[in-house]
């Protein structure tokens, strides 16, 4: 079997800062000189021209119900200081945008709105092949993030060989990854942020010297026909390590905490916990194949006579496919044109011949089919990540306000859900669908469990809290009413058992009130405490 035509997108999905304001986050980030250009949620466009940065506030109107898209303001594209690479990140976050507003009901929330960043690109070597990879992250406002890695080729392989070296290459790590100077600089920063401030002072002339170093070694990528600005580095072979794409989409993600956090005092005294910007992550590929071998005439069809090759792209390998075609996948596409299959580790857009270069109208390209298919895959993730990092969330809560604030994110969320792809009835079976499937709805579960049970100890906690106030009360009562004890028992008892006399003989007797004071607060305090190991009991 033959993949004439097809490319893999893969996407990781973290934890990143998370801000109010998103222009001021957006000129620190392209201040850092590892970005293209960066693209705010109300439309300022922030690029690259040499070591300049130019910023615009783009025009975006939306026609025929959000599937068209006029764009005004992007004149200084043109500027002889801006790269090719700048002007395809341009489109990229023009697509991108334009397939968020086609499928999905934009409302004003923090589930929506997000920072659109492309990093300068990666050139990875692996033992099967080479790759340029396109790196956009996607910022939102809530701190949840992707990193997609964009192939803008389009490869033809056999079956067996795109499935080991395209869709399995974040298996593979690479001794060879080029990347901007910018990149690279920034990494080695990390380290040095989390020294205390004397080692920093110690370290800084041998990092200014590391840094001199690496700019003497890298270089300009020259292409005949593009013009691309910035210098490059395979900072893996320079340093000797191996690295994955998780590898590089977390530093990424490190970089942009280290950049945006507020440096305090202690920051500055003993340095960054660079730990907390690292996070766990989900990550997968998002296949699409435009043209195989035994390609039909439409999606039915297709996924009729096709079910090896489908299982085989899901399944991201040909060893264990059952030729009879036993496992099932649910095509979530609601028309006849393709096949769209969304699964918890992978996602497949399989074309068939009514998805042709011939059929593509001028107004939507195989960009446009990408992107729409890739914002509804990132959305599963979406789902999952705020899931799970409400779980982690509630881990760490030890109060019921903290906990009921959660209880009330989470119902927000899911109607925000509902309200967010109410569009289409083929997003929305989508998204319901997604919910309901295993790995989410164990995690909904688990969440509605782990609340109950966090409130549960911590009404638990607030109770013995509370019974040790009241012991501390019944102490404090009890050393207030040894007062009245000491002259109506303390002082007979005394003369009873002869101790007044001792007192006496060593003419103690001007602190005789002290005394029974003492005594009788002694022997309170020790019937509180038999009392309470008898309670306990």
């Amino acid at each position: 079997m033959q993949i004439q035509k097809g490319t893999v997108w893969h996407t990781y999905t973290t934890q990143s800062p998370t801000y109010d304001n998103a222009e001021e986050t957006a000129s620190k980030l392209i201040e850092t000189g590892m970005f293209l250009a960066i693209l705010t949620p109300d439309n300022t466009f922030k690029c690259l021209s040499g070591s300049k940065v130019l910023s615009t506030k783009l025009s975006m109107k939306f026609e025929n119900n959000g599937h068209g898209l006029i764009v005004d303001g992007a004149q200084h594209l043109g500027d002889s200081g801006v790269c090719n690479l700048t002007a395809n990140a341009f489109y990229n976050c023009i697509n991108l945008r334009l397939s968020e507003n086609k499928l999905f009901y934009i409302t004003e929330q923090p589930y929506c709105d997000n920072i659109i960043c492309c990093q300068k690109p990666f050139s990875i070597k692996t033992d099967e092949d080479e790759f340029l990879l396109f790196p956009i992250i996607r910022l939102y406002q809530n701190g949840i993030s992707h990193i997609t890695f964009i192939d803008e080729e389009r490869h033809d392989n056999e079956l067996s060989f795109f499935i080991d070296s395209k869709i399995n290459l974040p298996f593979k790590a690479s001794n060879s990854i080029i990347s901007s100077f910018e990149y690279t600089s920034k990494s080695m920063e990390l380290d040095y942020c989390s020294m205390n401030f004397f080692r920093r002072m110690a370290s800084k002339k041998l990092l200014s010297a590391q840094l001199r170093d690496l700019e003497m070694k890298s270089q300009e990528i020259s292409d005949d026909d593009l013009i691309i600005n910035g210098r490059y580095i395979d900072y893996a072979k320079e340093f000797e390590i191996q690295n994955t794409l998780s590898d590089i989409a977390r530093t990424t993600v490190a970089v942009i905490h280290n950049t945006l956090k507020r440096k305090t005092l202690k920051d500055v005294i003993f340095g960054n916990e660079t730990t907390d910007f690292y996070h766990g992550w989900q990550g997968k590929p998002n296949i699409y194949i435009f043209s195989h071998d035994n390609q039909k005439s439409n999606a039915l069809k297709n996924e009729k006579y096709n079910k090896k090759l489908i299982s085989s792209l899901l399944g991201k390998s040909t060893f264990f496919i059952d030729e009879k075609g036993k496992q099932s996948h649910f095509d979530f596409r609601a028309f006849n044109d393709f096949n769209y299959y969304s699964e918890q580790g992978v996602t497949l857009t399989l074309c068939s011949k009514k998805i042709s270069y011939e059929n593509f109208p001028e107004t939507y390209t195989e960009s446009n089919l990408i992107w729409d298919n890739q914002v509804k895959s990132d959305l599963r993730d979406y789902i999952s990540f705020f899931y799970e990092s409400k779980i982690e969330q509630i881990k760490n809560e030890s109060n019921h306000i903290s906990l009921a604030t959660i209880q009330e994110e989470i119902i927000q969320f899911e109607e925000w859900l509902r309200v967010f792809s109410k569009k289409y009835g083929e997003i929305q079976e989508l998204i319901f669908k997604n919910v309901k499937s295993n790995d989410l709805e164990l995690a909904r579960k688990n969440l509605a469990k782990m609340l109950t049970s966090r409130m549960h100890v911590i009404k638990l906690k607030d109770a013995s809290k509370s019974e040790s106030s009241n012991r501390n009360i019944t102490i404090a009562f009890g050393l207030v009413a040894s007062t009245s004890l000491s002259p109506v028992i303390i002082k007979p008892l005394f003369e009873r058992l002869g101790l007044t006399k001792i007192i006496s003989n060593y003419k103690l007797e001007n602190y005789s009130e002290t005394i029974y004071y003492i005594f009788a607060v002694t022997l309170v305090l020790v019937l509180l405490w038999l009392v309470n190991k008898f309670n306990k009991k």
